[in-house]
């Protein structure tokens, strides 16, 4: 019994010595001493503009948006004359609640999207266009353009144990999950384009799912002292060069919309605080 005793009260000893260090590592938010508190996280981002409507139509490569957005904007051209699709952006914001802080692996949070792209090329001349025969279908001298304005509602996890614990390793890996919309409409010099069948403005709201992977630098390890003085003056606990690739689907889930989503990049910056 005495034996037991003593083993007792010095693994009491013990918890009670390591009790500090255990809720500073592994407490509610797990960040240094002189740390502020951080909750949420903004993004400026930038990435590709990719749209799977051709796709949809089962016209991969040459359906309506690769006729009349990836060919010649010659007015005098032919249909057909297909010189590839230009690189187009997307540009947006972001912005994260970090609710939960997992220990010192990371934070699991909602945030969401708002982000604008557009495709431009010179209008068709008629409704009727066929590549097969180039001589049904020519250009006018005015931009028709498809605009879209992509949002999201998402989970996001973010790992960041090796950039906070690592100095030599400032990688941050992330994965977001969750629901999309994307109001688009089509203009045609200065209002919006009609359909020539149901003369309506041609204009839509599509809807599906978002997902996204990618890696963030954390940029403290490059200027330790300029990041402790960042969060101490403005609350501004980290900031990062990022990466992602991510996968919109538009098309609808209990009835079919048009697909403005797609395979995209995306890059940017972000700080949290």
């Amino acid at each position: 019994m005495r034996r037991s005793s003593i083993f007792v009260a010095l693994l009491g000893a013990v918890l009670t010595l390591e009790a500090p260090a255990l809720a500073q590592t592994f407490g509610p938010r797990s960040r240094s001493s002189w740390e502020t508190p951080q909750n949420f996280a903004i993004e400026l981002r930038i990435g590709s503009f990719s749209e799977n409507i051709d796709g949809q139509l089962g016209l991969a490569g040459r359906g309506p948006f690769q006729e009349i957005f990836c060919s010649t904007r010659d007015p005098n051209a032919a249909a057909g004359t297909a010189v590839g699709c230009p690189l187009r952006f997307r540009g947006g914001l972001e912005f994260d609640w970090q609710i939960l802080r997992l220990g010192p692996v990371g934070s699991l949070g909602v945030g969401a999207i708002a982000s604008y792209s557009n495709a431009t090329a010179r209008a068709p001349a008629t409704a009727g266009m066929t590549s097969t025969d180039p001589t049904v279908w020519r250009r006018t001298a005015q931009d028709t353009s498809l605009q879209v304005l992509q949002s999201s509602i998402h989970a996001v996890l973010r790992v960041d144990v090796l950039a906070r614990r690592i100095r030599w390793l400032p990688l941050a890996p992330y994965a977001k999950a969750g629901i999309a919309l994307a109001p688009w409409w089509v203009t045609n010099g200065e209002r919006n384009a009609r359909d020539p069948i149901t003369n309506e403005d041609a204009i839509g709201l599509s809807h599906g799912f978002f997902l996204a992977g990618g890696v963030a630098v954390m940029l403290d390890t490059f200027e330790p002292d300029v990041a402790r003085q960042w969060d101490q003056t403005s609350g501004v606990n980290h900031s990062y060069l990022f990466f992602e690739l991510n996968y919109t689907y538009l098309g609808g889930f209990t009835r079919r919309t048009l697909d403005v989503g797609g395979l995209a990049w995306t890059a940017g910056v972000a700080i949290e605080f």
